[in-house]
């Protein structure tokens, strides 16, 4: 069926009923490739280009962290290093539980940057996924204007299959 999902996963009602569904399509897909990424906010606004730092499932597939995030003009120079924090982990262990519950194996991959929706569909232009999962979440008309709406921006941002998961 696809062979890469990639669910973009926030914490939100929204991203655990999308998270819901990859479990459906895991079982129905369980060849596929799945990676969890999260978009963690950025200490430093004025870097816009960053890599991402991404984990290895192990055979049971706990947890195996993951190093800082480097500008891709890295340097010897240690400012560039994205320090990990606290509230990202603990976002990625919670999925990482549930999906070790219906052993399900995935990569989990965080990212660092402003803009959530372009750093999705950036990470799933470069390795290649054929679907991106995200959920929606009930924001009023003045909300979504003033904040913006990641599931939107990523439909018509990407160029990859997009599934949204509404309430």
């Amino acid at each position: 069926m696809f062979n890469h999902i990639v669910l973009a996963y926030d914490h939100t009602d929204g991203s655990k009923r999308a998270l819901n569904k990859v479990i459906k399509l895991k079982n129905v897909s369980p060849e596929s490739k799945l990676t969890i990424i999260h978009v963690g906010a950025q200490e430093d606004l004025d870097r816009t280009s960053l890599n991402v730092a991404p984990t290895t499932p192990t055979p049971d597939n706990m947890f195996v962290g993951y190093g800082p995030s480097i500008t891709k003009n890295q340097s010897d120079d240690q400012s560039n290093i994205v320090p990990e924090r606290d509230n990202d982990s603990i976002t990625l262990s919670e999925v990482k539980q549930t999906l070790h519950s219906y052993q399900i194996q995935a990569n989990y991959v965080e990212l660092h940057g402003r803009n959530e929706a372009e750093k999705i569909h950036m990470y799933a232009e470069e390795h290649e996924a054929d679907l991106i999962v995200v959920g929606t979440n009930n924001k009023s008309k003045l909300e979504k204007w003033v904040l913006g709406s990641t599931s939107e921006k990523v439909t018509k941002e990407s160029s990859k299959n997009v599934l949204v998961v509404k309430e």
